[in-house]
């Protein structure tokens, strides 16, 4: 599964509206949560929300994605 595919298969992704998933599904964006994800996994998820100011969406997605892969 690319990360496109995870993202839009998070709860937190299916509860925006569809303005907001549009969004949130760009190119830009997907590549904001890419890469923040490898920092989140690397420096842990509370230091890197405290240092990165993602948007709460960006937040919530990536701290899913973190959940799903521990199995949490």
């Amino acid at each position: 599964m690319n990360i496109r595919d995870a993202i839009q298969n998070t709860t937190a992704f299916k509860d925006l509206s569809k303005t907001s998933q549009i969004v949130t599904a760009q190119k830009a964006n997907v590549k904001f949560i890419q890469d923040n994800l490898k920092i989140a996994h690397t420096i842990g998820y509370q230091k890197w929300s405290g240092q990165a100011n993602p948007t709460k969406v960006n937040k919530k997605i990536i701290n899913e994605l973190i959940r799903k892969e521990h199995g949490i």
